[in-house]
Parts: C-alpha cells; structure tokens; sequence
C-alpha cells in the first residue's frame, strides 16, 4: 500500500466500536499499520499491506508485538493509558530505539456524549452476556 486514499484516513483516524483503533506509522519506505479490535481485542500488525503479528490481548492493559525487516528488529508497544476513555498509546521501537508514539482514545475528555456513550457501552456489555 504506497498511499491512503482519503476515506481509508478518515477511517484510520477515529476510534469507533465498529472500526476499532488504527495507527499508522511510516518509517523509512516501511508502511507500519496496527489494527486493534474493540469488540474481540485482536491486535493485527501489516507492514507494507501484509500481516507480520495477530494477537489477541483482551484482559491485559499492555501488548507487544515483534516483527524483522531488513535485518532490523521491530516493536510495537500497546498501553492502554486510561480504560474509561478507551485512550491507547502505541510505541514504534527499531532495535530498542523509540522511533514514534501515537495515541488515540475512544472518549475524549470534554465531550459532552461521554455519559451516552459509556452507558451505550454498558448496555452493549450486558447484552451480550445474556
């Protein structure tokens, strides 16, 4: 994938129950994605388009994956910061060096539709234990 088309971007660049967190880093030629779920909690890394690391990370607040390219060891850090606000950083580290750090939350402070959201949320989560 050499460039985003617009509504890919738009799509990528909020946090929504249906599309779930997108990050995208690019890093000397290298198109660095990561898709988290937020319904199932799979976490999937592309580079350049293809797949290098699927991982499930549903009870815990951090994740890592790993990955090579051209001899060089990459990682991608996951800390979810703040549960109520769904807010998760992702760190970008060539051979353990801090590349880039993106964040993005579900909830941002000040919204006024937090209350309506955290309630939908709620509802959604007992629903689906029944």
């Amino acid at each position: 994938m050499s460039s985003l088309n617009e509504q890919q971007s738009n799509t990528m660049s909020q946090v929504t129950l249906r599309h779930g967190y997108w990050f995208y880093f690019k890093h000397e030629g290298l198109d660095i994605i990561l898709h988290g779920s937020a319904w199932s909690g799979k976490e999937t890394v592309y580079v350049d388009n293809h797949p290098v690391s699927i991982k499930r990370n549903v009870l815990r607040r951090t994740g890592v994956h790993h990955f090579t390219r051209n001899g060089d060891q990459y990682e991608l850090r996951l800390y979810l910061q703040s549960i109520v606000t769904g807010n998760l950083i992702v760190s970008l580290y060539k051979n353990a060096e801090l590349i880039e750090e993106e964040s993005k939350a579900y909830l941002r402070k000040g919204d006024r539709t937090v209350w309506w959201r955290l309630l939908g949320l709620a509802v959604a989560g007992l629903s689906s234990a029944f």
